[in-house]
């Protein structure tokens, strides 16, 4: 058994972490002293650590976490939840992009009055776009 504070330093999370993660549900200590309030830990919940932490710096909630935890089994139900955020960040990514342009042409149309140019014939504006990655082959 591990002590919480060795449990923290193998798997590099921190004291207050695990603590939440022990109230929200996502990671339960195998033992707990009353008394002190310390919290003990099976070696093989490191494994599970690690995964909460990966997780976590994928940019899932703690919510979503406790989900994935408690409802998949295998890395192929984890992989669908990944495919699932990876979409959600792609479109909020094109929503930033869409700002994005937006400010830029805002800033682009401000400087041209600024200036007292009148362009009736402005240049296509660029437009960046991100797409799936793709396989490409070349000699």
């Amino acid at each position: 058994m591990l002590s919480i504070g060795e449990f923290s330093r193998v798997t590099q999370l921190t004291i207050k972490a695990l603590r939440l993660y022990h109230e929200k549900g996502i990671l339960i200590p195998d033992r707990i002293d009353y008394d002190s309030k310390y919290r003990y830990y099976r070696s093989s919940a490191v494994e599970k650590a690690m995964v909460i932490k990966r997780l976590k710096d994928m940019g899932f909630s703690l919510n979503e976490i406790k989900e994935i935890v408690q409802e998949c089994s295998d890395d192929t139900q984890v992989a669908a939840y990944v495919e699932k955020k990876l979409k959600a960040v792609d479109e909020v990514i094109c929503q930033h992009m869409d700002i994005k342009q937006n400010l830029f042409l805002f800033m682009q149309r401000d400087k041209e009055e600024q200036t007292g140019h009148d362009h009736t014939n402005p240049s296509p504006a660029v437009e960046e776009e991100i797409i799936p990655g793709m396989l490409i082959a070349g000699i």
